[in-house]
C-alpha cells in the first residue's frame, strides 16, 4: 500500500457549506484525523489563530489540515512572512485593509449561509437588502482597496495582482452593475429591444410599490370623494358648513392613509419574496460557483494567514526562527533549543531541547513519566507542521525536509466492535501507519504494543521496527521497555536518548542513553498511592488490622 497522493488544496469557499449547521471540514493530507488530535493540532490552531477576518481563520485551518508540500510554495511563504514582519508600512496597509474588510464580512458569509430575514423581518437575521448590497460592497472593495499596495515578495505581490485583477473579470459586472429581468437576469447588458427591463431595486420602498397604492387609492376612493362632496350642510343643519368640510376631509384623508398602509406592508412582503426568488437567491448561486470570486475570497485569507504567522513569531516567548526546508527523498528533521510550539506561548520558562533525527532512522526515548518524552515528539509534529506552511517555530536554527506525511501511535482502547480486542485495535493501527510509510515520513510511536504478553510484546516491537528501519524513514518511538532499546542500540541501529536527571528531579532535557527505569515509585507516591497509602487506608476502614 503506498501514500496517498498529497490533496490539492481548494478555495475555502468552495469546501465551505452553504449550510451553518455543517461543520467545515476537510479531507485529510499529511496526518489523519487520529494523529492531527493526538498531537493537539486542534490546539495549536486556536493559539496561532489571530486572524483578523473569518476568511483568515478558515484558510489557517486549511493550512494545518493539508500543508503544502511544494518546496517552492513554502519558500514563498517565508519570504512573505519576512517581508511583512520586517515592513511596518506594508504591515499598516495590510492590517487597515484586513479590518475595514472585517467590517464588511459578516454579511458576506450570512448571504453565502443564505440566513437573512425574507418576510417577515426577522431581528435575528438581517436584512436582505442590506446583506446584498454590503455582499457587493465588500467584493468591489476587497479588489479597490488595494490599489497602489506593493510588495517585494513574489507571494505577497501575487496576492495583490490577484485582488487587484478582480476588477477585469465578467463576474465583476455582476458585482458592481445594476441587475435586471429581460426576461431573464442580466448585469445591465439590454438582451432585446422589443423587451422591457425590470430593474432590481435593493430596498422596501420603490417607484412601482407608490404608483401601485396611489392607482389602488384612486379606483377605491373615486366613488367615496363624490359621495363626500355630495354631503351638503342642509343634510346635517346642526352641523357648521365650516364644520362639515372639515369632518368630510379628515374621514378622507385618514381612511385614505389607513388604507395605503394597509396596502403597502403586503405589497412590500410580496416584493421581497419576488425579489428573492428572482434576483437575491439567483445571484447568490453565481456568486457562489464562480471560481473568481472564491480566488479572490481565498486571497483575502491567504493575506491574512501570514499576518498571522507574522503575529504568532511575535508573541511567542524566546526565540523564533523561519526554518531552512528542504525537498530531500528521505526525512531529516534537525533543530537547535527547540521549543513546544503551542505550550510556548506564554511560557518563558519552557524548557528547549536539541533534536537531530538526521541518519539515525530510529530514535528511542526513554525515562520518567512525565519527563517530556511525549511532548518532544508533539513539539516535533507541530514544528514539522508550522515549517511546512512557511510559519515561524520556536526554536533557534533547523532543517526539516518536507514530509509526505506524519503520524503518530498512542495506547488505543477497543470498541466492542473489535473482534480481536485491544491488541488487534493497537495491531491495526500501526500497520496501518506501517503500510502508509515512505522515506519521506515522519512516524512517532508511544508504547508500540501493550495488550499482550512480554515476550510477544517484545517480539512483535523487534519485527515492526526493523521494518520501518528498511523503508528508512524517521522514526521515534517512546518506551519504557529498555530490553526493546537495547537489542537495537546492540545491533547499532538508531540512537537512544534519555530523560536527563539533576539528582531525582528530571531536568525535561535529554541526553544520551538509556533510562531502565521510569521513576514509577516517585510518581506513585507524588499521587497518593504508594503500598503505605493502600493499606494506610484498609486499616483506616477496619479491612485488616
Amino acid at each position: 500500500m503506498i501514500a496517498p497522493e498529497g490533496i490539492v488544496s481548494r478555495p475555502v469557499l468552495e469546501t465551505l457549506p452553504r449550510d451553518r449547521n455543517e461543520p467545515f471540514s476537510l479531507p485529510a493530507s499529511l496526518m489523519d484525523d487520529l494523529t492531527y488530535n493526538l498531537v493537539q493540532m486542534p490546539d495549536l490552531l486556536g493559539a496561532v489563530d489571530t486572524s483578523v477576518t473569518r476568511t483568515g481563520s478558515l484558510v489557517l485551518e486549511r493550512s494545518f489540515r493539508q500543508p503544502p508540500t511544494s518546496l517552492d510554495l513554502i519558500r514563498a511563504k517565508q519570504e512573505a512572512v519576512q517581508e511583512l514582519g520586517s515592513n511596518n508600512r506594508l504591515r499598516y496597509r495590510v492590517e487597515e485593509y484586513l479590518h475595514r474588510a472585517a467590517s464588511m464580512e459578516a454579511d458576506f458569509y450570512t448571504y453565502f449561509h443564505g440566513d437573512y430575514a425574507v418576510w417577515p423581518p426577522s431581528e435575528e437575521h438581517h436584512n436582505l437588502y442590506t446583506v446584498y448590497k454590503e455582499s457587493r460592497r465588500f467584493m468591489q472593495f476587497l479588489t479597490e482597496g488595494v490599489d497602489g499596495v506593493q510588495a517585494d515578495s513574489n507571494y505577497l505581490s501575487d496576492i495583490f495582482s490577484g485582488l487587484r485583477d478582480f476588477s477585469g473579470k465578467d463576474i465583476y459586472n455582476w458585482v458592481k452593475n445594476p441587475l435586471y429581468r429581460n426576461p431573464r437576469l442580466t448585469n445591465g447588458a439590454k438582451t432585446s429591444w422589443f423587451m422591457p427591463r425590470w430593474k432590481f431595486l435593493p430596498t422596501d420602498y420603490k417607484p412601482d410599490y407608490y404608483a401601485a397604492i396611489i392607482l389602488m387609492s384612486i379606483v377605491v376612493y373615486t366613488p367615496m370623494s363624490f359621495l363626500l362632496l355630495s354631503i351638503g350642510s342642509n343634510d346635517y343643519p346642526d352641523i357648521g358648513s365650516r364644520l362639515l368640510d372639515t369632518l368630510k376631509a379628515a374621514t378622507f384623508s385618514g381612511s385614505l392613509m389607513g388604507s395605503m398602509m394597509a396596502c403597502l406592508i403586503p405589497l412590500m412582503g410580496a416584493g421581497r419574496m419576488m425579489d428573492d426568488s428572482l434576483f437575491v437567491k439567483p445571484v447568490a448561486n453565481r456568486y457562489f460557483k464562480n471560481a473568481d470570486i472564491a480566488e479572490i475570497i481565498d486571497n483575502l485569507g491567504k493575506l491574512d494567514e501570514i499576518l498571522t504567522f507574522v503575529k504568532y513569531g511575535e508573541r511567542v516567548n524566546g526565540s523564533t526562527v523561519l526554518p531552512h526546508v528542504t525537498d530531500d527523498p528521505v526525512h531529516h528533521f534537525s533543530a537547535r533549543n527547540l521549543r513546544n510550539p503551542l505550550m510556548v506561548i506564554g511560557n518563558p520558562d519552557y524548557v528547549p531541547n536539541d533534536v537531530d533525527l538526521d541518519g539515525a532512522k530510529l530514535t528511542f526515548l526513554t525515562g520518567h513519566n512525565s519527563g517530556g518524552k511525549t511532548s518532544l515528539c508533539k513539539s516535533i509534529a507541530q514544528a514539522q507542521i508550522l515549517a511546512q506552511n512557511g510559519a515561524p517555530i520556536p526554536a533557534e536554527a533547523t532543517q526539516i525536509s518536507i514530509a509526505d506525511r506524519v503520524s503518530y501511535q498512542a495506547p488505543m482502547i477497543n470498541s466492542l466492535k473489535d473482534t480481536e480486542g485491544r491488541f488487534g485495535t493497537e495491531i491495526i493501527r500501526a500497520r496501518d501507519i506501517f503500510f502508509q510509510t515512505t522515506p519521506r515520513s515522519l512516524v512517532m510511536l508511544d508504547e508500540l504494543i501493550e495488550a499482550t504478553t512480554y515476550e510477544e510484546r517484545l517480539k512483535h516491537s523487534q519485527d515492526i521496527l526493523e521494518g520501518f528501519w528498511h523503508i528508512g524513514n524517521n522514526t521515534v518511538l517512546v518506551t519504557h521497555n529498555h530490553q526493546l532499546v537495547e537489542h537495537f542500540r546492540d545491533l547499532g541501529m538508531g540512537q537512544c536518548l534519555q530523560v536527563e536527571f539533576d539528582g531525582r528531579t528530571p531536568t525535561h532535557k535529554f541526553v544520551p542513553g538509556i533510562s531502565k527505569e521510569s521513576h514509577a515509585d516517585e510518581v506513585m507516591k507524588s499521587l497518593g498511592f504508594t503500598r503505605e497509602d493502600i493499606f494506610g487506608h484498609l486499616r483506616d476502614i477496619g479491612y485488616i488490622q
